[in-house]
């Protein structure tokens, strides 16, 4: 082995900026380089394995872990090349060990990213869920479509979207109504689940709507939410939720294309449920609860 000019620390952080751990690696620090990777996924893993990245105070969690072990990973190499000497090559200081290096972390953070490791999180593109959520909102979803309730709002795959390329990419939001065996009646903006008719409470005028929108809280089996209602706008319902199949509609009941339209939500379709606002242009919704 040769000796050469110690490691320059500009470069150092550079390639550290660029891969995490690739900066130890280049300065001879084998096993610092190999447990950087590990110790982050094994984090996250954890955090998905508890379901909470799909929370706001997850998120926050990964968010330091991710900043602090940047950090970590850019100024540890840094002192170390600041304090070594004349350096020896290692067997591994080569440029395709670097490059290896290289596509075996980004081959473990696509692994984690495609298996939800990192959580689920879409950005709201339309009104059809106001006032619960505005367009511009950015979410979090778990990946749970089990024990689904009257008035989750789901994340899902429009029915037949396969067929339609359109589609393919797509998800959509909206809110359970009722689920498989139940009755629904929607009659004048009336929602009536099994006989039992939901209860409303009047609100002041919703601040991003014309005055021809209603804001209302809808009232059923113990569950409330805000919607927005225009009383020429209405749709009647009145239907019976097979088995697997789910009835959804969007919080605004004026502008939404959902169950009145298209039909009943297949099970299999739900991606699972939205938990948490995770940024909105309104601050103050920041972090607030979905499914509640």
């Amino acid at each position: 082995m040769h000796l050469i000019k110690k490691r320059k620390a500009w470069v150092v952080g550079l390639v550290s900026l660029i891969i995490p751990g690739l900066g130890h690696l280049y300065v001879g620090n084998l096993k610092k380089a190999l447990l950087i990777l590990p110790t982050f996924i094994s984090i996250c893993f954890l955090l998905g394995l508890f379901n909470w990245l799909s929370t706001f105070y997850g998120i926050i969690i990964y968010s330091i872990t991710f900043i602090g072990l940047l950090i970590f990973t850019v100024i540890d190499p840094i002192k170390i090349a600041r304090h070594q000497g004349e350096y020896q090559l290692k067997s591994y200081n080569r440029w395709y060990v670097y490059v290896l290096y290289y596509i075996t972390i980004i081959i473990m953070l696509m692994l984690a990213s495609e298996n939800g490791i990192f959580g689920y999180k879409y950005k709201i593109a339309s009104k059809s869920m106001l006032p619960t959520l505005e367009n511009g909102d950015l979410i979090l979803s778990d990946n749970d479509s089990s024990d689904l309730k009257f008035g989750d709002v789901v994340i899902f795959k429009y029915p037949n979207f396969e067929k339609n390329p359109a589609y393919v990419n797509v998800a959509y939001v909206k809110r359970i109504i009722a689920v498989p065996g139940d009755t629904i009646n929607y009659n004048n903006d009336q929602l009536t689940i099994n006989g039992v008719k939901a209860k409303y409470k009047k609100l002041n005028l919703y601040q991003n709507n014309s005055n021809n929108l209603e804001y209302k809280t809808e009232k059923i089996n113990n569950k409330s939410y805000g919607i927005l209602l225009h009383k020429n706008l209405s749709s009647t319902v009145n239907t019976t939720v097979p088995d697997d199949q789910y009835f959804v509609m969007g919080d605004n009941r004026a502008k939404s294309f959902d169950s009145r339209s298209w039909g009943f939500l297949p099970k299999e379709n739900i991606l699972g449920k939205a938990t948490y606002i995770w940024f909105s242009n309104d601050t103050k919704r920041i972090g607030e609860k979905i499914n509640q």
